[in-house]
């Protein structure tokens, strides 16, 4: 964009200038002297204020990609960190082995069929959430 805005200057300096050229004093009153004084005048001031206002895009870009930057490193350091917690935090687990009953017609048989459902559930719950199940 800044080579567009030098550019505009120069076109507008170059027609400003040709303007004022182009009246022969003798021939141009006061008045539209003055009118195209005060136009010259008027677009140099905006020239100025395009600059400005370039300068300060420039200086916002610069800004932007600095906190790009920024906010990258940032995003690298929470993951590294995120990736060492959830390996400092692995669930271990020792659960108690699975009973067995001697017996299928026994009570201690159907009491060692739902323990050991519970442990299964256990086990799936601990590796759901990511643990691991020791002596497996």
């Amino acid at each position: 964009m800044t080579n567009s805005l030098e550019a505009l200057k120069r076109d507008v300096q170059a027609t400003l200038y040709k303007l004022t050229g182009a009246f022969e004093p003798e021939h141009t009153s006061e008045k539209q002297r003055q009118a195209l004084s005060d136009m010259f005048d008027t677009m140099q001031a905006l020239i100025a204020a395009l600059e400005q206002a370039q300068q300060r895009v420039d200086e916002l870009d610069k800004l932007t990609a600095e906190q790009d930057q920024q906010l990258i490193n940032y995003a690298s350091i929470a993951t590294k960190n995120a990736v060492k917690a959830s390996e400092s935090s692995q669930l271990s687990v020792k659960l108690p082995d699975y009973r067995n009953s001697p017996d299928m017609h026994t009570k201690q048989f159907y009491e060692a069929v739902g323990f050991n459902q519970g442990l299964d559930a256990c086990i799936e719950a601990i590796r759901a959430a990511g643990g691991t199940v020791e002596g497996e």
